[in-house]
This record gives structure tokens, C-alpha cells and sequence, in this order.
């Protein structure tokens, strides 16, 4: 589905709107939405609020029409699967192999056409009373997308930097997601998004690797 304006407005009611973001979606057309979508987590009936994923990793069903595309979008066939394209706007992390529909971990805001900038990280330090992270950028290790034997991997990439939290929350939010050095598979990995050309950490986007080769799970909060 993609997403229209919000479905309550700060005029009407500012401490919901504040509270958590919420949208009122119709089903998308690739001629119009091809950047504009979200995956939802659950089947929705009709004026039902569920989650949807706007940014980070998300388990969910493809249709591959060429083995080599490292890209999906959105299907003009029906909103049950996402389709593979040569540049598209969601990163496909891991598929199974062969063609037709098959599962998939992909990745929104890390695709060729992404309109909106992501990136993985692990949070290092919180510094209380302030809105600053310092935290480790990772990078993702895919291998061969079409080998279900190499599984995912994610490898510390360039120096720690001091990133935002996300609006309305405070540095000491983040201080149960403080990680190690290394990469172990008990750390949460949180999405950052680039906003207005600066990073902010993702508290509601975020996955953790069960086995750091294998698994990917999403964390709800």
C-alpha cells in the first residue's frame, strides 16, 4: 500500500499525531508509486490500523523475473508480492533461488531509485540529556543474493559518528541497544535515515541477526 497524508492531522489532535504515524493507504500503480509504499506486516481489513514498514529490512514474497535483478517495487498484478526490476527503490538482501514468486529479505531505502537514504548501525554511547548518538556504522554483506548457502553478514564500515535520535525522543531511549565492540548476533541493529541532510536513528525500524549468517528477524518495539 502506499501512503497519502496522515490520517489524523496536528490541528485535529497534536498529542495523537505526536503519539505515532499513521496513514491512510490505497493500493499503489507502479506509473505513480513506484517510490511512495510501505510494506505492511499483517492483512488489513478495511479503515483497520496495522503496522507498516516504511524504512529497513522486512521479510516478504517476490516475484522474480530475472535472476539477476537486485531490485524490487511494486507489482500493477496485486499487492500480495513486490516484483524485481533492474533498478528499483528496495534492496533485495537475500532470495530464494529460481524465478516466479519467492521469499525474500529486502531492504526499503537501499535500493538504485531509494528517495529516502538508509543505512544500518549499532549504538555505541548515549550521552544523557542530550539528542546525540554516537554509534558504528555497519555495512551489509549479501554475497550472492541467489545463494542460499551465504546467508547475511554485517561488518563494521568507516569511524564511529555521532548521529540524532529520532524526534521527540532523548539520547538515554537508546541506552538498551548499547552494543559491544563487534558484531555479535545478541546486538540490535538500528536503521538510520538521512532526513533534511542529517542522520537520525530509527527507534521503530530496527532488526537483529539471530545467526550472523543465516537468520534475519525484525524487532518490533
Amino acid at each position: 500500500m502506499i501512503f497519502p497524508p496522515p490520517l489524523i492531522f496536528p490541528e485535529e489532535n497534536l498529542d495523537e499525531f505526536k503519539n505515532r504515524i499513521t496513514f491512510s493507504g490505497v493500493v499503489p500503480k507502479t506509473s505513480s508509486h513506484e517510490n511512495k509504499f510501505v510494506i505492511i506486516s499483517q492483512a488489513l481489513d478495511i479503515d483497520e490500523i496495522g503496522n507498516g514498514i516504511v524504512i529497513g529490512a522486512s521479510l516478504v514474497q517476490i516475484e522474480v523475473k530475472s535472476e539477476s535483478h537486485k531490485t524490487v517495487t511494486v507489482s500493477d498484478e496485486g499487492v500480495d508480492n513486490l516484483v524485481t526490476v533492474d533498478s528499483g527503490p528496495v534492496q533485495i538482501l537475500w532470495k530464494e533461488s529460481g524465478l516466479g514468486i519467492k521469499w525474500a529479505i529486502v531492504r526499503i531505502g537501499g535500493g538504485g531509485g531509494a528517495s529516502v537514504s538508509s543505512r544500518p548501525a549499532v549504538v555505541r554511547q548515549v550521552f544523557e540529556g542530550t539528542d546525540i548518538l554516537l554509534i558504528q556504522p555497519l555495512e551489509v554483506d549479501t554475497g550472492d543474493v541467489n545463494d542460499n548457502s551465504v546467508g547475511l553478514t554485517l561488518k563494521e564500515v568507516g569511524d564511529p559518528e555521532m548521529v540524532f535520535v529520532w524526534p521527540h525522543m532523548t539520547s538515554m531511549d537508546y541506552e538498551p541497544l548499547i552494543a559491544g565492540t563487534g558484531i555479535t548476533s545478541r546486538d540490535i541493529v538500528v536503521e538510520l535515515v538521512r532526513m533534511n541532510g542529517n542522520w537520525f536513528a530509527s527507534q521503530t525500524m530496527r532488526w537483529r541477526l539471530k545467526n550472523p549468517r543465516t537468520d534475519l528477524k525484525r524487532v518490533d518495539c
